[in-house]
């Protein structure tokens, strides 16, 4: 059950205008809305629609409709354009426009940036042939980004992680096991951007920028390099993320040029380097142990017990859910277990102590400890202020 947020809390989120969020709502243009008398409850982590300060009917595209460049075709044939205009493209989902959106920009010749925004879990195939070096770098600000390869292993990138693969090895799935992702996508065809590389290097005074090094150094045999959050990666991004729009196009060739710069100089040692892989059969017996943890909430269960009935080793167990969900097993089931309880508190009117029990907390006392460091009110507080309010409570707090 989804978690909600207001209209007010979207908006600045979005940077559009509530009067346009609740204009989109009634319009049935916002996915999963829900209202509440005179006032609207958007779920959280809801994508913001791709033409949101657009109202006016959208024009076709000169070029057609359909036109889609390679590199949004790495998402498969569900993507569509959208809106073609002087600074950027803009893509969405074909099927279900609310759940994602693809903003395009030309850095220089050969390379190109891509602020992707997903809400959904379903699979993506990758059947685009690569016929020349191209490298994909790939930042997560928010969610997780599952890769699986042609070898049936499987990697992951969590908040604040950097990718840098070669699009030879280009996976054949990709997914958002939590269900939303936000990041940046930068797409770099090797032999058409070195020139214009070359030609910075040169106004910089610098001989750093070189892709053909870049490349051996972080991927050697076309290997996949992922580098975990650093501050110094963040610094770039965080600019990337909050770029003033009026100086979007020069600003992200500064970022992008700024980026290639660090990558080449920083010291990358093997272990930073190193993308962890899990096999196939690993994936599946913790995707198994999630599903059955949250369908079994009520129940206490042991890591040696999950281990043995599964069938895979405790160790590796506790890394491989790590790594596909971004937290151990036992703090993905308590949050997984207060958010479940903040939802029923909203949407059903069982007693405190009937609802601490069906999430697996013998003692109402406990649970309401639980419940209140997380989200700053008491289960009783928190559905107080949900009725008077007429939205929910997670405006203020954690849930």
């Amino acid at each position: 059950m989804p978690d909600f947020v207001s209209v007010k809390s979207a908006a600045l989120q979005w940077g559009v205008s509530e009067r346009r969020i609740q204009k989109l709502c009634g319009q049935g243009r916002v996915g999963g809305a829900v209202r509440f008398g005179r006032a609207w409850a958007i779920p959280a982590g809801t994508c913001k629609p791709p033409d949101a300060r657009h109202g006016r009917k959208r024009k076709k595209n000169s070029r057609g409709d359909t036109e889609i460049r390679t590199n949004i075709e790495l998402y498969g044939d569900r993507t569509r354009l959208l809106l073609r205009k002087k600074e950027c493209v803009v893509y969405q989902l074909r099927d279900d426009p609310a759940s994602g959106s693809i903003t395009k920009y030309e850095v220089l010749p050969g390379i190109e940036l891509f602020y992707n925004d997903f809400c959904l879990s379903e699979k993506f195939e990758h059947r685009v042939p690569v016929s020349s070096d191209i490298m994909e770098i790939n930042h997560c600000r928010e969610g997780r980004f599952e890769c699986e390869f042609q070898n049936n292993e499987f990697a992951y990138l969590g908040s604040g992680d950097l990718a840098v693969n070669m699009l030879w090895n280009q996976p054949k799935t990709s997914c958002f096991p939590l269900s939303h992702y936000q990041g940046i996508s930068i797409i770099i065809d090797i032999e058409r951007a070195s020139k214009p590389i070359e030609d910075v290097s040169k106004i910089l005074g610098s001989d750093t920028l070189d892709l053909h090094a870049l490349q051996n150094k972080l991927c050697p045999e076309n290997n996949c390099c992922i580098l975990r959050a650093t501050d110094s990666i963040q610094h770039i991004f965080s600019e990337l993320y909050h770029a003033p729009e009026c100086l979007m196009c020069p600003y992200v060739k500064l970022k992008v040029i700024e980026l290639i710069l660090f990558l080449s100089a920083a010291n990358t040692d093997c272990e930073q380097r190193r993308c962890r892989y899990f096999r196939k059969e690993q994936i599946d017996a913790v995707k198994e142990i999630r599903r059955y943890l949250t369908e079994n909430l009520s129940r206490r269960f042991t890591l040696a017990e999950l281990s043995e009935q599964f069938h895979i080793p405790l160790t590796s167990m506790k890394q491989c859910f790590k790594s596909v969900w971004g937290s151990p097993i036992y703090t993905y089931l308590r949050d997984y277990r207060l958010h479940t309880a903040a939802a029923m508190l909203r949407e059903t009117e069982l007693g405190v102590a009937e609802i601490a029990w069906q999430v697996g907390y013998d003692s109402p006392a406990k649970f309401s400890a639980a419940f209140k460091q997380t989200a700053s009110l008491s289960p009783s507080e928190y559905r107080k202020n949900f009725v008077r309010k007429g939205y929910p409570a997670s405006d203020r707090n954690n849930l």
